[in-house]
């Protein structure tokens, strides 16, 4: 009688589960996939083949046992090499590292053995009790991934300094200072942004009060009794003297028998200065306007490099933390501690003065979105106690003010990155 092939499939995802953690040593995924093939009189059923499979399984996982055993070994063995930072420590590193693959591949290649020698044990077992399983013949066939030890990237930049791996530190210590010379850069701009509102405001107080003055030649032919600096207030006097004057203008030509000119009353007045003056103004405050919105535009985008400068002090104080460690013991470890302790001592002053200025251009940014609505909405009849005086004195605080601060910071922090890169080579 024919004997009947059952075939049976299954797969690991991943042979080696128990990594050793580390940051300098990983293993890939290894894939592992398993056909076990049985002829018999009959179909075996599915119910014994997940046993036959299981068996196969146990065998793997001593397989994965041998691997983490030699894995763990090799890790702490290049873990110390790289702490020690001795010129072979690398070579030395590497060499750990490929005996530990010879030995990791020796272990592979008993995969499929060892499956078979125990799939046979667990058919020889049921075939006591099985006649289906007592005659039958198995085969397993195992094909194996690539499991083997390989460097990380933080590896490679270990030994690059020495054993020590300061290039998170240097690149954040580099990105502060570049965020500086960012923010140095932008202060001519604001500064120049900031003179021209405040030149704005100045031309238009000056024209403001200058046909304020027309109007009151006009009106009552008094250039006195009026505050210029106040136009609300202004036009309130010149027309209510406005009308006595006309009054006063009627009762004589009506004494001396003359037509009588039409009086006026303040009020009318008042509307009639009014429009005089807004449209004798409105290019001025127009000026006002344009140069109010391009600084508060300047200012939106000084705050992107202002943050910038935030992230990097961040990064850095973080990267200082790291370095105690990392550092081996002894006087090169004391050395990159001193200096780290240093530089998050900078990045904290960095970092209140960035801190300063961003508060101080968010500040600035309320306050000229309010001037926007104050101008938007008054113009011409608002006084300038009110808003117009801080507007002239808002050169008190550029951003110039607190990057002057930052400068010897900023360079400290950079020649710190550079005696850690100088200790840990």
């Amino acid at each position: 009688m024919a004997k009947i092939t059952t075939e049976h499939n299954f797969y690991i995802v991943d042979l080696v589960r128990n990594r050793p953690k580390s940051d300098y040593i990983s293993i890939p995924p290894c894939r592992v996939n398993v056909t076990i093939k049985i002829e018999a009189k009959n179909k075996v059923p599915s119910s014994k083949l997940k046993r036959l499979e299981e068996a196969a399984r146990n065998s793997l996982e001593k397989i994965e046992d041998q691997i983490v055993i030699v894995a763990s070994e090799s890790t702490k063995k290049i873990e110390a090499l790289i702490a020690e930072g001795n010129a072979d420590a690398s070579a030395k590193a590497n060499r750990e590292i490929q005996g530990a693959n010879v030995a990791i591949r020796g272990a592979l290649n008993y995969a499929e053995k060892e499956a078979q020698k125990a799939v046979e044990q667990q058919r020889k077992k049921e075939g006591k009790q099985d006649a289906l399983l007592q005659q039958a013949k198995v085969m397993v066939v195992v094909k194996v991934g690539k499991a083997a030890l390989a460097t990380t990237t933080a590896f490679a930049r270990s030994f690059a300094t020495g054993g020590v791996d300061v290039t998170g530190f240097i690149s954040a210590a580099s990105a502060c200072y570049s965020a500086y010379k960012a923010i140095d850069g932008l202060c001519a701009d604001e500064s120049k942004k900031c003179q021209a509102l405040i030149h704005g405001v100045d031309k238009y107080l000056t024209a403001r009060e200058k046909k304020l003055g027309t109007l009151a030649e006009r009106y009552v032919q008094d250039f006195t009794g009026y505050d210029k600096k106040d136009p609300v207030k202004a036009l309130k006097d010149l027309a209510t003297r406005a009308e006595k004057l006309a009054e006063q203008q009627a009762a004589t030509e009506e004494a001396a028998g003359q037509p009588t000119t039409k009086a006026h009353k303040a009020a009318d007045f008042a509307k009639s200065m009014l429009g005089f003056l807004k449209k004798e103004t409105n290019a001025y405050a127009s000026g006002v306007e344009t140069a109010r919105k391009n600084y508060r535009n300047g200012i939106a985008s000084y705050r992107k490099s202002v943050d910038k400068a935030s992230s990097a002090s961040d990064k850095l104080k973080a990267e200082a933390k790291k370095i105690p460690a990392l550092v081996p013991v002894g006087a090169k470890g004391n050395k990159l501690n001193a200096q780290a302790i240093k530089a998050a001592a900078e990045a904290m002053q960095f970092q209140r003065r960035v801190t300063k200025m961003s508060k101080m251009l968010d500040n600035r940014i309320k306050f000229l979105d309010a001037m926007q609505s104050v101008m938007g909405t008054a113009k011409i009849t608002f006084a300038d106690k009110t808003l117009l005086d801080k507007v002239k004195g808002m050169d008190k605080w550029t951003m110039a003010t607190e990057a002057g601060g930052m400068a010897s910071t900023a360079k400290s922090i950079l020649d710190l990155a550079k005696e850690v890169k100088k200790i840990a080579a």
